[in-house]
């Protein structure tokens, strides 16, 4: 299952509000994930290798003395030179998820090409990427809210309210959507046009065609757009998918996006795309092509203690491989070694 709301992975929008300020427990063994508990909480560090959990949380104190850490996964990334990192918060089992990337790693971070044209597109196109560009944190909402834009008010009204938003505020944004353009025509946007504001454009309204494979893999694409917002965006929409319009989809046109992302590209949205291909039912025949020389992020995934990702990771490499393993994954580090180029 995707996790609720109070444990979804940070966002570009939200993810800037959790607070890293973690004093030092008992750790693990170094090269599995590694634990830390204290009075403040319980986290866990996945990916670590050169670094241990006291030096990052040194190196962070010496960046902000005396107070708390707010930015997280961007004081990760920007200022201690982890090329990506994502923090969770999972309110069940009540666990802080840090994730990273260390910079001999960097080879694993693969974004997309920016595009370099600028394609002919009508007055609704220019709306929508109007807000896209200006309000992406309200088109988000209406992105999560897209199946109650078929109802009438009152029962969307609830839901809304959840989020501070209204019918009324959001029926414009689903209008907007709707109206937007054909499916080919956001394609061609997401894939040609070098105005991030048209792309963020283009993936929103591309929530209308779930039944589409070819839409779930340009989504998926869409996980590495230059611009994270639209990587975010792309994520809202596969969350929607996954949850309300599951299907079986053939991954074999996309499995270099698709590798990229569980090679760590866009940590933030490597929980949702393993679960997005466990509900699609993802052909064991690409696991060569998938795991080969790689699979290292979703091995300590599958061998952490607690981040509860781990059960849809494990789900998914029994999926894969058509083999299980033990706590250790001693199984799966074996078939991936079998399967790979030395």
């Amino acid at each position: 299952m995707i996790p609720s709301p109070s444990s979804m992975p940070c966002s570009a929008m939200t993810r800037f509000a959790l607070c890293l300020s973690i004093a030092l427990g008992l750790a693990a063994v170094r090269g599995q994930a590694q634990v830390v508990r204290d009075s403040t909480g319980v986290t866990e560090f996945i990916g670590l290798s050169g670094w241990s959990p006291r030096r990052i949380t040194d190196t962070l104190r010496i960046l902000a003395p005396g107070k708390p850490i707010h930015q997280c996964a961007a004081v990760l990334k920007s200022q201690l030179g982890f090329p990506e990192a994502s923090v969770t918060y999972y309110s069940q089992p009540g666990v802080l998820v840090v994730t990273v990337l260390e910079p001999r790693d960097s080879s694993r971070v693969r974004y997309n090409i920016r595009p370099t044209e600028s394609l002919p597109i009508s007055s609704n196109w220019r709306q929508l990427a109007a807000v896209a560009d200006s309000q992406f944190r309200l088109l988000d909402v209406a992105l999560l809210t897209w199946r109650y834009s078929a109802l009438t008010k009152d029962s969307a009204a609830a839901f809304l309210a959840q989020f501070g938003s209204s019918p009324d505020a959001i029926a414009h944004l689903w209008a907007l959507i709707r109206d937007a353009g054909s499916k080919e025509m956001a394609l061609e946007l997401l894939s040609r046009d070098s105005s991030s504001a048209r792309r963020r454009a283009a993936v929103a309204s591309l929530i209308r065609f779930p039944s589409d494979p070819a839409v779930w893999r340009a989504i998926v694409r869409a996980l590495r757009d230059p611009d994270e917002v639209a990587g975010f965006m792309a994520a809202r929409v596969l969350e929607v998918f996954t949850n309300y319009s599951s299907r079986s989809v053939d991954w074999a046109p996309e499995l270099e996006s698709v590798r990229a992302i569980l090679d760590g590209t866009r940590l933030f949205h490597f929980p949702l795309l393993v679960h997005a291909l466990n509900a699609t039912k993802v052909d064991p025949a690409l696991a060569p092509r998938l795991l080969g020389n790689g699979g290292q992020l979703l091995l300590e995934y599958a061998t952490a203690e607690l981040a509860p990702v781990r059960a849809d990771v494990r789900t998914l490499l029994r999926r894969l491989t058509q083999t299980d393993a033990g706590s250790d994954g001693q199984a799966w580090r074996d078939w991936i070694a079998a399967h790979s180029r030395h």
